[in-house]
């Protein structure tokens, strides 16, 4: 069963890990494989950017994993 919930701080990374993947999978072919690529140098900025924003975010999590997000504001 797939549980929707608030995201905690420790959630960041996961949420983080989705967004940049999701990007990489929509994205390729479309923007440069360079501006792909260097979403992952950005990974820990983001990681804290998202810590600090954390209560803009629910989560989707199945069997104690982060399957999905969604930001609100």
């Amino acid at each position: 069963m797939i549980e929707i919930r608030k995201a905690v701080k420790k959630d960041a990374k996961a949420i983080i890990d989705i967004n940049i993947s999701s990007w990489k999978d929509t994205y390729g072919g479309i923007f440069p494989k360079e501006f792909l690529d260097s979403l992952n140098e950005l990974k820990e900025e983001s990681i804290e950017k998202c810590k600090n924003k954390i209560n803009e975010y629910i989560v989707a999590e199945f069997d104690g994993k982060i399957v999905g997000f969604s930001r609100i504001g």
